[in-house]
């Protein structure tokens, strides 16, 4: 997850760094589910539910993958930034591919990535996170084995 919130960071997103936003909320752990995030079609549109982030914050959400053992690389072109409500959360919608130019926290190029093909764990997923935390979700596409 710090190679993703380094992404983020490098790709100057805004990312909620305030003096209220720093510290975690008392027993509630950053938390994120994508629906739908099974037997996906080569390019979708699924919903992401966000919670367990401080209230007011911002949040970044992106698709990545695991490429190689301990590298992470996200897909930067479709990035999105999310305001959180009252509870620290929120629902926002990201256009997600099953075949992606994947990029490290340093914005270098660390290869093409296909869902249905990546054998390492987490695989694809959904990451959200801000300085605060980070949640993932997996997703998995048509033709994953």
């Amino acid at each position: 997850m710090k190679t993703v919130l380094a992404a983020a960071a490098a790709l100057g997103l805004t990312i909620g760094v305030t003096p209220t936003a720093i510290a975690q909320p008392k027993n509630v752990a950053p938390h994120v589910v994508v629906m739908p995030s099974e037997d996906l079609p080569e390019v979708a549109d699924v919903t992401v539910a966000i919670s367990g982030f401080e209230p007011h914050a911002a949040v970044f959400v992106q698709q990545c993958a695991q490429v190689a053992p301990g590298v992470s690389g996200c897909d930067f072109h479709r990035t999105e930034s999310v305001d959180l409500d009252d509870a620290g959360a929120a629902l926002t919608r990201l256009s997600v591919r099953r075949m992606f130019e994947a990029y490290n926290e340093n914005g270098d190029l660390v290869g093409a990535v296909d869902c249905a093909q990546i054998k390492l764990e987490p695989g694809c997923f959904i990451a959200v996170g801000n300085v605060q935390g980070g949640a993932e979700a997996p997703l998995f596409f048509k033709g994953d084995e």
